[in-house]
């Protein structure tokens, strides 16, 4: 199908009415971006749509579709102006001009009617105008009562396909797909992928409308099929619920049926295409609905989390070759997952980011300019083991308004499926796109190279793991990355320390979360103080588990000390293990955390305010303490609510990232007629 230039998509009742009789907004919405794009692409697209009845059943507040002819005939003349409203703003949100056509069966049948039908609709493709065809309820009064309709449009679309010579037609219903039997009474019944061939069994399988507002079903789709094939074109079904499946469509993808829907196979490359429409649906919500979401989200976690915990079993069955801190921090049980609803739940409590206030000012010319905070778009997150994480970008992407692609470590792919389902379900039951949240089940290196070059559908990828993996990231990507650090912290004890107090944060710093980016790494120690100080900070060290490695010159003073190599200076250990050098001062000690130094975090422990303020100003680190634990280096502990990631580069964002980090700025100008001199 990605030869498909000119295309005929037609919409049913029960896709843009729910069935409590409201307008689904946002599947119009997802609906009249997706034709926008494809619009703008280079296709020429015709929109066929029934709906006119079943929105004048919403705005005379009806549940039930009447069944005498006048009353029908009305409701069609209020409908067919709400309708082509709704389709006019939706559409002008994405820069869209549309035309409106009603047809009647017998412009078909007339060869004057049916030449300037044509001419007009031949004048809107050459004007990138999509026509909006429909039905002429409110005159064809035969056509009410199906003596010589269209059906439920869509013989309609099937005709004007044929006589606008279409390359396909497109046709989205609650009617899920064609089956060898009526599913609904036989548990047997068997899909059909592709049919060439409209047999006997095929039409006894068909079934009538399922959503009591339009008038269509299996039978009518079938009909329509079979006069585009006989006309010598090709027709597809898809389940009106993701309109931008049609996107999938017409890019060639082979879909597959799955739990009544059909959905694209799992592709790192579909995914990214998928998050993209995603983006501009997410991006218009508004604030409260965006944090109401989370805060089901919340709850749909705690009530989960007998499931979430029995997948983590599975992830922690097989993941034999971790470090004990590793291991931690892979688990989830029901405290953990309580805490990660917390989590969520602070993140909806927290301010808008894209709320403003905006900076604005007028030109000399008198046209006003506003500086306005707006969403990334997609952003790729891809990390190590750490389910959790899973969470905290799902709920500070959303609550920014991006839609967010996960790839997750292979230890952790059981507990973030499930984790990601949970959010997913609670996105359905809003009856927003699910694919605001995707997770790549993939966990091959082959998903990740995919990711970091997909710059048409991602605009910012975040990674998150050891030094090495973060290197060959900003190495390889052609996305915009922000690059996350590892964690080579460094604490300085000086020589005017109160040192009960460095003991307790140097304990704190290194033993709390060992296998964190900012659990203490390396420790220096003023030389003045080295002979008292350093025999009793290693004590408590080693009583807390710690392995102890140093310098020629530490371990002259203490044997308890192991030798460290030149590597372990640039290790981050993410273990109860650290390395202790000896400093003549201050100055060396800047020197050499500024050679070793990931940009992380970075400590002093020192009562002279000369040297904290020459440490402050030289020290080159997103986060830099004075009588601080490195371990308060965290979005949640900064007020954020949660983090995406520590950043450790200076562009865009530094230090733990909270909802702004995922904004940026667009211009908004506002004017009236201004030119240039």
């Amino acid at each position: 199908m990605n030869s498909w230039h000119r295309i005929v998509v037609k919409v049913g009742t029960s896709t843009i009415v729910k069935q409590d009789g409201q307008i689904n907004y946002p599947v119009v919405n997802r609906l009249t971006q997706t034709l926008s794009s494809l619009q703008k692409s280079g296709h020429e697209i015709l929109l066929v749509t029934s709906g006119a009845i079943g929105v004048a059943l919403d705005q005379m507040n009806l549940t039930q579709r009447p069944q005498g002819i006048p009353e029908q005939q009305a409701l069609a003349a209020i409908g067919q102006g709400y309708l082509m409203s709704l389709y006019n703003q939706s559409f002008a949100f994405y820069q869209q001009v549309v035309g409106q056509v009603l047809l009647t069966y017998d412009v078909f049948d007339n060869k004057v009617m049916l030449e300037n039908t044509l001419n007009a609709v031949e004048m809107m493709f050459s004007q990138h105008v999509i026509p909006i065809v429909n039905e002429n309820d409110v005159i064809a009064v035969d056509e009410l009562d199906h003596q010589h309709s269209f059906g439920d449009n869509d013989r309609l679309a099937a005709i004007v396909t044929r006589e606008i010579s279409a390359d396909g037609l497109i046709i989205l219903s609650d009617v899920d797909a064609l089956y060898t039997a009526n599913p609904a009474i036989d548990d047997s019944a068997q899909i059909i992928d592709s049919v060439t061939e409209i047999t006997d069994e095929i039409r006894l399988s068909a079934t009538g409308s399922t959503s009591g507002l339009g008038t269509g079903g299996m039978s009518t789709k079938l009909a329509a099929g079979e006069f585009v094939m006989n006309a010598g074109s090709k027709m597809i079904l898809i389940n009106g619920s993701n309109p931008a499946l049609i996107l999938e469509v017409i890019a060639g993808k082979k879909l597959v049926h799955y739990f009544k829907e059909y959905k694209i196979m799992n592709s790192v490359e579909e995914i990214g295409r998928r998050a993209k429409v995603a983006a501009a649906e997410v991006a218009n919500l508004p604030a409260d609905i965006r944090s109401q979401i989370l805060v089901d989200m919340a709850t749909a976690l705690e009530e989960n989390w007998a499931a979430i915990a029995a997948a983590n079993k599975k992830d922690l069955a097989v993941a034999t070759g971790l470090s004990v801190p590793m291991r931690n921090r892979l688990t989830l049980n029901q405290k953990v997952i309580h805490d990660i609803a917390i989590s969520l739940s602070s993140v909806a409590a927290l301010d808008d980011p894209l709320a403003g206030p905006y900076d604005h000012w007028r030109h000399s010319t008198g046209f006003e300019i506003i500086k306005k905070t707006v969403p990334l778009g997609v952003v790729a997150m891809v990390f190590e083991a750490r389910p959790n994480v899973t969470i905290d970008a799902a709920a500070l992407t959303f609550k920014s308004g991006n839609a967010v692609i996960l790839r997750g470590g292979k230890e952790a792919i059981n507990s973030n499926i499930v984790l990601a389902d949970t959010l997913r379900a609670v996105l359905s039951n809003h009856e927003l796109n699910p694919d605001i949240i995707q997770l790549i089940t993939d966990t091959t290196h082959e998903s990740v190279n995919t990711l970091l070059n997909m710059r048409q559908y991602i605009d910012v990828l975040i990674p998150r793991g050891s030094g090495q993996f973060i290197d060959f990231v900003v190495k390889n990507a052609t996305v915009p990355v922000i690059e996350t650090g590892a964690g080579n912290t460094h604490i300085y004890v000086d020589a005017s320390a109160k040192q009960d107090e460095a003991i307790r944060v140097i304990n704190n710093a290194k033993t709390q979360k060992p296998a964190v980016c900012n659990a203490a790494e390396k420790l220096l120690i003023h030389e003045a103080i080295a002979e008292e100080f350093l025999p009793r900070v290693v004590g408590d060290l080693l009583t807390s588990g710690v392995a102890v490695r140093g310098d020629q010159q530490a371990i002259n003073i203490d044997k308890r000390i192991s030798a460290a190599t030149v590597e372990d200076w640039y290790t981050e250990y993410n273990d109860l293990i650290i390395a202790v050098k000896i400093v003549k001062d201050t100055n060396e000690a800047i020197e050499w955390i500024n050679e070793h130094t990931t940009h992380h975090s970075e400590t002093i422990i020192s009562e002279d305010t000369d040297n904290v303020k020459d440490f402050m100003n030289k020290i080159d680190a997103a986060v830099v303490y004075q009588n601080v634990s490195t371990r308060f280096t965290d979005g949640f502990e900064f007020g954020f609510g949660a983090e995406i990631g520590i950043s450790t580069q200076k562009l865009h964002a530094r230090g733990p990232m909270g909802l702004n980090a995922l904004t940026t700025i667009k211009y908004e100008v506002f004017g009236d007629g201004q030119i240039r001199a």
